[in-house]
């Protein structure tokens, strides 16, 4: 039986209590509107920024090199993807996010 149809209230309440006791109110540093304020992160951005997706690099790089992808990563603006190729060599090539083109 739990603590509302027992009757026992009390250490539930202490809990809820000394929960919210411990967040940051909206007006406090560290609280929801300084969040806000700060806007996003540069990580979100370059997120956003990106029109080609670490799939369709690790497609891209297959094609440029007729390889087998063995790994591939964000790396600054782009992707890092590090392939087999068929004469067995392993080769890293980096993709653009912003354009697809290979480096």
């Amino acid at each position: 039986m739990g603590a509302w149809a027992s009757g026992r209230r009390g250490p539930v309440l202490i809990v809820a209590v000394v929960a919210a006791a411990s967040m940051p109110c909206h007006g406090q540093p560290g609280g929801f509107l300084d969040y806000v304020r700060a806007g996003p992160s540069r990580e979100s951005r370059l997120l956003a920024e990106r029109r080609v997706s670490l799939d369709q690099a690790v497609v891209i790089a297959q094609k440029h090199t007729g390889g087998r992808v063995l790994d591939a990563r964000p790396q600054g603006e782009g992707y890092r993807v590090k392939v087999l190729t068929r004469g067995g060599e392993v080769v890293v090539v980096y993709v653009d996010a912003k354009t697809g083109d290979v480096h």
